[in-house]
Protein backbone atom coordinates (compact mmCIF):
# COMPACT_ATOMS: atom_id res chain seq x y z
CA UNK A 1 0.00 0.00 0.00
CA UNK A 2 1.02 3.35 -1.02
CA UNK A 3 0.16 6.48 1.03
CA UNK A 4 1.53 10.35 0.73
CA UNK A 5 4.49 11.67 3.19
CA UNK A 6 1.45 14.21 4.27
CA UNK A 7 -0.57 10.93 5.31
CA UNK A 8 1.81 9.17 7.05
CA UNK A 9 1.82 8.99 11.15
CA UNK A 10 4.29 8.30 14.04
CA UNK A 11 4.32 4.87 14.50
CA UNK A 12 3.80 3.44 10.89
CA UNK A 13 6.73 1.55 9.07
CA UNK A 14 7.57 2.56 5.78
CA UNK A 15 9.61 1.00 3.36
CA UNK A 16 12.63 2.66 2.36
CA UNK A 17 15.51 1.59 -0.36
CA UNK A 18 13.91 -2.09 0.67
CA UNK A 19 14.61 -1.96 4.54
CA UNK A 20 11.50 -1.30 7.02
CA UNK A 21 12.06 1.91 8.72
CA UNK A 22 9.46 2.81 11.69
CA UNK A 23 8.47 6.62 11.95
CA UNK A 24 9.34 8.47 15.11
CA UNK A 25 8.21 11.48 14.24
CA UNK A 26 7.10 13.49 11.12
CA UNK A 27 5.69 16.68 11.06
CA UNK A 28 4.48 17.88 8.05
CA UNK A 29 4.92 22.16 6.68
CA UNK A 30 3.82 23.10 3.56
CA UNK A 31 5.25 21.59 0.80
CA UNK A 32 7.63 19.46 2.61
CA UNK A 33 7.48 16.68 5.75
CA UNK A 34 10.18 16.45 8.49
CA UNK A 35 10.75 12.80 8.91
CA UNK A 36 12.30 11.15 12.18
CA UNK A 37 12.73 7.33 11.18
CA UNK A 38 14.89 4.10 12.94
CA UNK A 39 15.40 1.12 10.51
CA UNK A 40 18.66 -1.55 10.35
CA UNK A 41 20.88 0.94 9.52
CA UNK A 42 20.50 3.68 12.40
CA UNK A 43 18.05 6.56 12.89
CA UNK A 44 17.68 9.73 10.40
CA UNK A 45 15.83 13.03 9.91
CA UNK A 46 15.30 13.92 6.58
CA UNK A 47 12.93 16.58 4.40
CA UNK A 48 11.03 14.64 1.91
CA UNK A 49 8.28 16.54 -0.40
CA UNK A 50 4.74 15.87 1.23
CA UNK A 51 3.23 15.17 -1.74
CA UNK A 52 5.76 12.53 -2.67
CA UNK A 53 4.54 8.77 -2.14
CA UNK A 54 6.15 6.02 0.05
CA UNK A 55 5.15 2.16 0.34
CA UNK A 56 3.62 1.07 4.14
CA UNK A 57 5.78 -1.95 4.83
CA UNK A 58 4.07 -5.00 5.02
CA UNK A 59 3.70 -6.98 8.74
CA UNK A 60 6.35 -9.67 7.91
CA UNK A 61 4.77 -13.24 8.50
CA UNK A 62 6.30 -15.16 11.37
CA UNK A 63 9.25 -17.17 10.36
CA UNK A 64 10.95 -19.50 12.69
CA UNK A 65 14.03 -17.13 12.69
CA UNK A 66 11.70 -14.31 13.73
CA UNK A 67 9.72 -16.81 15.99
CA UNK A 68 11.24 -16.25 20.55
CA UNK A 69 13.00 -19.40 20.91
CA UNK A 70 10.25 -21.89 23.67
CA UNK A 71 14.17 -22.20 25.41
CA UNK A 72 14.42 -18.75 25.75
CA UNK A 73 17.88 -18.65 24.55
CA UNK A 74 19.06 -15.87 22.04
CA UNK A 75 19.49 -17.21 18.42
CA UNK A 76 22.20 -17.76 16.71
CA UNK A 77 23.25 -17.44 12.96
CA UNK A 78 20.36 -16.31 10.16
CA UNK A 79 19.82 -12.73 9.25
CA UNK A 80 21.05 -10.73 12.61
CA UNK A 81 17.14 -8.46 12.26
CA UNK A 82 13.93 -9.80 10.77
CA UNK A 83 11.91 -8.52 8.02
CA UNK A 84 10.56 -5.80 10.30
CA UNK A 85 14.08 -4.59 11.22
CA UNK A 86 14.05 -5.90 14.98
CA UNK A 87 17.13 -7.32 16.06
CA UNK A 88 16.30 -10.91 16.48
CA UNK A 89 19.96 -12.17 17.85
CA UNK A 90 23.51 -10.56 19.58
CA UNK A 91 25.85 -9.16 16.92
CA UNK A 92 28.33 -11.60 15.51
CA UNK A 93 31.93 -10.82 13.79
CA UNK A 94 30.83 -11.38 10.41
CA UNK A 95 27.73 -8.83 10.50
CA UNK A 96 30.39 -6.17 10.39
CA UNK A 97 31.76 -7.60 6.63
CA UNK A 98 29.45 -4.88 4.46
CA UNK A 99 32.02 -2.31 6.10
CA UNK A 100 34.94 -4.27 4.33
CA UNK A 101 36.19 -3.09 0.96
CA UNK A 102 35.44 -6.30 -1.68
CA UNK A 103 38.95 -6.45 -3.01
CA UNK A 104 42.45 -4.71 -2.62
CA UNK A 105 43.05 -1.90 -4.70
CA UNK A 106 45.63 -2.05 -6.45
CA UNK A 107 45.45 0.78 -9.38
CA UNK A 108 48.28 3.08 -9.28
CA UNK A 109 48.69 5.90 -7.10
CA UNK A 110 45.57 8.30 -6.51
CA UNK A 111 47.35 11.41 -8.21
CA UNK A 112 48.23 9.98 -11.15
CA UNK A 113 45.55 10.10 -13.96
CA UNK A 114 44.70 6.90 -15.41
CA UNK A 115 43.37 7.81 -18.65
CA UNK A 116 43.33 10.92 -20.99
CA UNK A 117 39.92 12.01 -19.96
CA UNK A 118 41.32 12.09 -16.16
CA UNK A 119 44.61 13.62 -17.45
CA UNK A 120 42.74 16.58 -19.12
CA UNK A 121 40.27 17.24 -16.13
CA UNK A 122 43.28 17.37 -13.95
CA UNK A 123 44.94 20.22 -16.12
CA UNK A 124 42.01 22.20 -17.10
CA UNK A 125 39.71 22.17 -14.01
CA UNK A 126 42.77 21.21 -11.23
CA UNK A 127 40.13 18.57 -9.92
CA UNK A 128 41.28 16.37 -7.53
CA UNK A 129 40.25 12.91 -7.12
CA UNK A 130 37.71 11.92 -3.80
CA UNK A 131 37.21 8.39 -4.34
CA UNK A 132 36.43 6.05 -6.87
CA UNK A 133 34.24 2.95 -7.35
CA UNK A 134 32.61 0.28 -9.98
CA UNK A 135 29.78 -0.30 -7.41
CA UNK A 136 28.12 2.88 -5.57
CA UNK A 137 25.67 0.93 -3.99
CA UNK A 138 28.64 -1.48 -2.70
CA UNK A 139 31.31 1.50 -1.16
CA UNK A 140 33.78 3.91 -2.00
CA UNK A 141 37.33 3.62 -2.31
CA UNK A 142 38.96 7.02 -0.73
CA UNK A 143 42.37 8.31 -0.52
CA UNK A 144 43.62 9.51 2.74
CA UNK A 145 42.82 12.96 3.35
CA UNK A 146 45.16 15.29 4.14
CA UNK A 147 45.01 18.55 5.74
CA UNK A 148 43.83 20.44 2.39
CA UNK A 149 40.94 17.75 1.68
CA UNK A 150 40.13 16.72 5.26
CA UNK A 151 36.93 19.51 5.38
CA UNK A 152 35.70 18.00 1.93
CA UNK A 153 35.72 14.62 2.58
CA UNK A 154 34.10 14.79 6.07
CA UNK A 155 30.94 16.66 3.86
CA UNK A 156 31.25 14.29 1.24
CA UNK A 157 31.10 11.05 2.80
CA UNK A 158 30.77 11.91 6.33
CA UNK A 159 27.81 14.50 6.14
CA UNK A 160 29.56 16.37 8.93
CA UNK A 161 30.14 20.31 8.26
CA UNK A 162 31.86 21.88 10.95
CA UNK A 163 32.12 25.51 12.03
CA UNK A 164 35.77 25.18 13.29
CA UNK A 165 38.66 24.51 10.94
CA UNK A 166 40.33 22.60 13.79
CA UNK A 167 42.61 19.89 12.41
CA UNK A 168 43.25 17.54 15.29
CA UNK A 169 39.01 17.75 15.99
CA UNK A 170 38.62 16.65 12.22
CA UNK A 171 40.73 14.20 12.20
CA UNK A 172 39.37 12.78 15.48
CA UNK A 173 35.70 13.04 14.27
CA UNK A 174 36.71 11.16 11.15
CA UNK A 175 38.66 8.41 12.88
CA UNK A 176 35.83 7.77 15.55
CA UNK A 177 33.47 7.75 12.87
CA UNK A 178 35.11 4.81 10.86
CA UNK A 179 35.71 3.32 14.24
CA UNK A 180 32.01 2.70 15.23
CA UNK A 181 30.92 1.68 11.77
CA UNK A 182 33.25 -1.62 12.26
CA UNK A 183 32.11 -2.80 15.38
CA UNK A 184 28.84 -3.37 17.04
CA UNK A 185 26.00 -1.80 16.93
CA UNK A 186 27.56 -0.55 13.76
CA UNK A 187 27.07 2.64 12.95
CA UNK A 188 27.10 3.36 9.48
CA UNK A 189 29.06 5.68 7.38
CA UNK A 190 27.00 8.31 5.49
CA UNK A 191 28.33 6.89 2.67
CA UNK A 192 30.13 3.72 2.79
CA UNK A 193 33.99 4.28 1.90
CA UNK A 194 37.13 2.56 2.63
CA UNK A 195 40.76 4.15 2.71
CA UNK A 196 42.72 2.95 0.66
CA UNK A 197 46.90 3.71 -0.49
CA UNK A 198 46.08 2.98 -4.35
CA UNK A 199 42.86 3.63 -6.20
CA UNK A 200 40.86 0.32 -7.48
CA UNK A 201 41.22 -1.10 -10.90
CA UNK A 202 37.97 -0.16 -12.12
Amino acid sequence: MKLKWRDVEAGMTVDLGGDPYKIDKIKTKGKVAKVTATGRRGTFTREVKAKAEVSIARKAEPTRDSKRQPSGKVPTGGPRNDEQGTPRRWAEPGDAEYTKPPKKAKGGPWDKPADKAEKNVTKMLGATLVGATGNAAEGWYVPKPGADTLAAHLLLFHDVTLESNDYAAMVKLHDDQHARAKVAPFSPLHVNHWHSKERPEL
